[in-house]
């Protein structure tokens, strides 16, 4: 029996652009509320979930941030099937 495989992604679909964002948003959001509700219990963690969400923020907006971001921008590389 043969299975079928999903169909292939656009050539233009790139992660690196608002759906990649809108993911490292989603994640400094639940990172930032879960680091506030821990620093009311301990806060240790609370810092260490502070400064998470502040990191997938920046990861979210590099253009806000520019060059003095802490990380090299994202190459993309598509690989072509051949």
């Amino acid at each position: 029996m043969r299975t079928t495989l999903p169909a292939p992604m656009h050539p233009s679909a790139d992660w690196s652009q608002a759906p990649l964002a809108r993911t490292w948003r989603t994640f400094s959001l639940l990172c930032w509320s879960t680091g506030l509700i821990l620093a009311w219990l301990h806060p240790l963690p609370g810092i260490a979930f502070g400064m998470l969400g502040w990191w997938a923020q920046c990861k979210a907006s590099p253009a806000a941030h520019g060059a003095d971001a802490p990380w090299p921008p994202r190459r993309v590389q598509r690989v072509e099937a051949g």
